[in-house]
């Protein structure tokens, strides 16, 4: 058998699965974590109402700054979604 320089090896090709693996569990982590910290947001607001701990209330505030922003913006249908959402887990 000939090999020449566009014959893939089966190294090389064991290799680019690999990186197509990593990368795939690297986005399905990425899309995971952002779906917790959106829905995280809800939960929180509730607590964030009734726990009167200033230190507490701060640092929820610094943590979901991006999600307050897009709450109070008029970017829809997120803010809607958004204010729909907190308002749910809030009247619980």
């Amino acid at each position: 058998m000939i090999m020449n320089a566009s014959t893939p090896t089966v190294p090389s090709q064991a290799a680019s699965e690999l990186t197509r693996r990593r990368s795939l569990f690297c986005v399905t982590c990425l899309i995971c974590v952002s779906a917790v910290y959106i829905l995280s947001m809800g939960p929180m607001a509730l607590i964030h109402k009734h726990f009167a701990f200033p230190p507490f209330q701060k640092a929820v505030e610094i943590i979901y700054a991006p999600l307050i922003a897009l709450y109070g913006a008029n970017l829809e249908p997120i803010s809607s979604l958004l204010k729909w959402y907190i308002d749910l887990c809030r009247s619980i």
